[in-house]
């Protein structure tokens, strides 16, 4: 039994002795036949893993081939098209594919839209510095850096590289203006990274998870 084994029974036996039902009330998500999907659910709880062991679970099954290409269908191919997991072998989205073959305004699509400004350095050859001085600026004056946009991933690999002490490594799939244009409002919503001594750290925030289920 690993380490993710460990804390995953330690969460799972938290949410079973304090966790809240709501079983009786109004719940949005419903099960195939109609009924109401009611939850046993407990938050703020946190899970911390060092680099010792991939933490996949080893005590049920885990696709976790299929969490890898789906991990790389978002955050490397930043796509909200189905079929570009589908052609992965992963079929996990198909229940949520709308008309135009997307997931909507959600996930991959938030992750590449280009809305983020790095401070480019500009490279001083001979033919930058000629077009400067053929606008009647003397080298003082020149701009130092030029301004390139960027998308979420870029734009934190961009400072983890050129900032890394900065306490803004944050990517963000929360976008209250596009909500309601998403098949599904992202669970794992957040991630924040910290580069110490040299170390990549990374904190995950999910507003939701499945931790375990019955019916």
């Amino acid at each position: 039994m690993g380490v993710a084994d460990i804390k995953y029974n330690e969460v799972i036996s938290s949410i079973l002795d304090k966790g809240e039902s709501n079983i009786g009330s109004k719940v949005r998500t419903e099960y195939k036949d109609g009924t109401p999907a009611y939850t046993t659910s407990w938050f703020n709880y946190h899970m911390e893993f060092d680099n010792s062991e991939i933490p996949i679970l080893t005590t049920k099954k885990v696709a976790w081939k299929s969490a890898i290409k789906e991990l790389l269908w978002i955050w490397q191919m930043k796509s909200n098209k189905v079929q570009d997991l589908r052609d992965l072998g992963v079929n996990i989205w198909n229940e949520w594919e709308q008309e135009d073959g997307t997931i909507g305004k959600s996930y991959g699509y938030q992750l590449g839209k280009i809305n983020r400004k790095i401070q480019a350095p500009i490279h001083w050859d001979k033919h930058t510095i000629e077009y400067y001085k053929d606008k009647g600026l003397d080298y003082h004056e020149f701009p130092i850096s030029n301004t390139v946009m960027a998308d979420q991933v870029d734009y934190l690999i961009h400072e983890l590289k050129n900032n890394p002490s900065s306490r803004r490594h944050i990517t963000t799939l929360w976008n209250p203006d596009d909500l309601d244009d998403m098949s599904l409002t992202p669970c794992v919503y957040e991630t924040q990274w910290h580069v110490k001594n040299n170390k990549l750290h990374l904190e995950v925030r999910s507003r939701s998870n499945d931790m375990a289920l019955t019916h």
